[in-house]
């Protein structure tokens, strides 16, 4: 059992494909991960597909993870991408960002 210190642990970027440590997840590691407690999944991120959207949030499902979107913005001329906070109200819920 992982011990808590009431951080949330969230996979970033799962399906990304660029930049030297992009290795996109695969449901396998998904499972491994959420096995050692992994708490969440960032399942809306602009440079994933749909199909990989669908995929990331069946395995969110599949091991009660906590589903989070980004952006990755790293500078002013990158915008950031909207998310409706509905899709990632456990998330919200669980940071103490919304109540439920």
């Amino acid at each position: 059992m992982p011990m808590r210190f009431g951080g949330v642990a969230v996979l970033a970027h799962p399906g990304r494909s660029k930049g030297v440590y992009a290795i996109p997840a695969t449901a396998e590691d998904i499972a491994i991960m959420a096995e050692v407690g992994l708490d969440g999944i960032e399942v809306y991120y602009p440079a994933h597909r749909p199909e990989q959207i669908a995929m990331y949030h069946h395995l969110a499902q599949q091991h009660r993870l906590l589903i989070t979107g980004g952006s990755d913005s790293h500078h002013p001329h990158q915008l950031l991408a909207r998310w409706p906070a509905a899709w990632c109200q456990a998330f919200l819920e669980r940071v103490g960002a919304v109540r439920g």
